[in-house]
């Protein structure tokens, strides 16, 4: 059997080993269909719909920074200032003494803009907008290998995720943003793993992104950049051209030259942090890995179930992954194989990429749930959300495998006699009337989406109603009294019983008063190590920075005295 050898930008050959030649592989284009462009606009209009929506609607109901929101606004606001970050947002896994953070200041970079154009609302429509183009590059990297078909079912899996998780009512915290670009990333590795080697830089910088933005993301996302290429050279796939490699190359240099740099001038640096933190905790181990693999594949389709909140928020997410066997996770990886073989073996490649690709998503994911402390399993309640994405893909390989079979089958039962030409002759309707079955179902999964998103959209600003007035009452005490220069902000007490609160006490929001003051023009430090440490905003080593202290009346919550400590 001769091996088909790709053209720069083409597919691996989908071709039939009993009639596969030694010809050309297909044009780089899909093929021209009736149903490509009303198919392609209607899943863009999908994604940015499920996407946007949910962002907008906060807005109008006076959505603002606070808590990890400011954090990650703090971050982006100083880009452009002297204290620009060269490392990604305060990490969760690393304690509350020694702060170590995400990888890079991809994310960072990303949003610095919309929060120096709209420092009260920039970090929310820019992680939005981001998001959705993410995931629009990743529907055209689905059609240019799998055209309309592709195309719509990314934009059915990114409904899917807004339906059934709540990732895009909080686009801008990283560990939601991670997953929309890690889905993005998985797409675009998916086009190389085809034979589309020209994606691979793409690749490389959503890959960069998803890891830089939350730990987690950092295994499966490098999987994806190191395996895609080797799955389309087993494949069968040849570059003609060898420029995606130094181009991605010099993309993935560019992404990961701050990492680096802190990584010299730490002291010590931020990935030696990294490294050796998990190392002082246990890991929690294998088994937790697989349940949590067993959630993504049990029988029941995890596309079709809403995601725990309530678990997540309660730590009850390691017992939703102990209700889901093990084997399920176990016939799962066997299914995504066996379909690799079937799809290979049917000169299918690109199934066999889509299931390998599935595989190295799962297998990265599971490293990373195997990799969390054991002591510390509080960010599993909403990191399993990427689990989610997991089945998805899982779910779409197998049915593409099952196609394959069933394919395969029913040309070996065909009659000789049957008339070929016969398919074409059997389209009464025109182009416009095939397309709206597949444009109405993607109306219907967006409306479902958009639908279920308005109600957590709604109740992410009414968590916030406390903290924002709050906030901006301490700010405004805060710039009364210094009305210009460095300062320091100390709050005094940061934490006080509160029956109003569901966990019974309040915790003053410093990194939310801070962006404020940011917002406003001042240049703020925390005086609290930690929270300034957190954010980067903390008095400058040899520098005595004046001291505003700010003392809370836990009975009222109103600001009940402020007094400025000479540095």
């Amino acid at each position: 059997m001769a091996v088909v050898t790709a053209e720069p930008g083409s597919a691996v050959g989908d071709r039939h080993p009993e009639t596969e030649t030694a010809e050309p592989a297909a044009s780089p284009e899909p093929r021209a269909h009736a149903l490509d462009l009303p198919v392609r606009v209607a899943a863009h209009a999908t994604v940015w719909s499920v996407v946007l929506v949910p962002s907008l609607i906060e807005l109008a109901d006076g959505w603002r920074p606070v808590r990890d929101d400011a954090m990650l606004s703090i971050g982006s606001y100083q880009v452009f200032s002297g204290r620009s970050p060269l490392v990604g947002p305060w990490s969760l896994a690393s304690g509350t003494h020694h702060p170590f953070f995400d990888l890079g200041p991809l994310l960072f970079w990303l949003l610095a803009v919309p929060v120096r154009l709209d420092p009260s609302h920039g970090v929310l429509w820019g992680a939005a907008v981001v998001a959705a183009v993410a995931l629009s590059v990743a529907v055209e990297a689905a059609r240019s290998v799998g055209g309309w078909i592709a195309a719509a079912l990314v934009a059915l899996a990114v409904a899917d995720l807004g339906w059934r998780t709540p990732v895009f009512t909080n686009p801008a915290w990283n560990a939601y943003f991670g997953i929309a670009v890690l889905a993005a990333a998985a797409v675009v590795a998916w086009s190389v793993a085809c034979g589309r080697f020209g994606w691979w830089p793409v690749a490389v910088l959503f890959a960069s992104v998803a890891a830089q933005s939350h730990l987690f993301y950092a295994v499966p996302a490098c999987l994806l950049v190191l395996v895609a290429p080797v799955i389309a050279l087993l494949l069968g796939g040849r570059p003609t051209r060898w420029r995606w490699l130094p181009v991605g190359l010099a993309v993935a240099g560019l992404a990961w030259l701050p990492t680096i740099v802190q990584e010299i001038i730490g002291s010590p640096g931020n990935l030696t942090m990294v490294v050796r933190g998990p190392s002082a905790q246990a890991p929690v181990g294998l088994s937790f890995g697989m349940h949590a693999l067993a959630t993504a594949a049990a029988p029941r389709p995890i596309w079709l179930t809403d995601f725990p909140v309530v678990l997540g928020l309660a730590r009850g997410m390691p017992r939703y992954f102990d209700a889901h066997a093990v084997l399920w996770a176990v016939v799962g990886v066997l299914l995504l194989g066996a379909v690799v073989v079937v799809a290979r073996r049917e000169g299918r490649s690109r199934v066999a990429a889509l299931s390998a690709t599935a595989l190295v998503v799962a297998a990265g994911v599971t490293a990373s749930f195997v990799l969390l402390p054991r002591d510390n399993l509080a960010p599993s309640g909403y990191l399993a959300s990427v689990l989610w994405l997991v089945g998805i893909l899982g779910w779409i390989a197998v049915v593409a495998g099952a196609a394959v079979l069933a394919r395969a089958a029913w040309a070996r039962r065909r009659r000789p006699s049957v008339d070929r030409r016969v398919g074409p002759r059997l389209r009464p309707l025109g182009g416009l009337s095939l397309a709206l079955v597949p444009v109405a179902l993607l109306a219907g999964a967006t409306v479902a989406a958009v639908c279920a998103q308005v109600p957590e959209a709604r109740a992410q600003v009414a968590n916030e109603r406390a903290d924002v007035p709050f906030d901006a009452a301490l700010a405004r005490a805060v710039e009364r009294s210094v009305p210009s220069g460095s300062f320091a902000l100390r709050v005094r007490p940061t934490v006080f019983p509160d029956p109003r609160s569901v966990f019974g006490a309040y915790a003053v929001d410093e990194w939310g008063t801070a962006m404020k003051l940011l917002g406003d023009g001042r240049d703020p430090a925390l005086a609290d190590p930690f929270a300034g440490a957190a954010v980067h905003l903390s008095v400058p080593a040899g520098q005595h920075w004046r001291t505003v202290v700010v003392t809370i009346d836990p009975a009222t919550r109103r600001v009940a005295a402020v007094r400025v400590l000479p540095g």
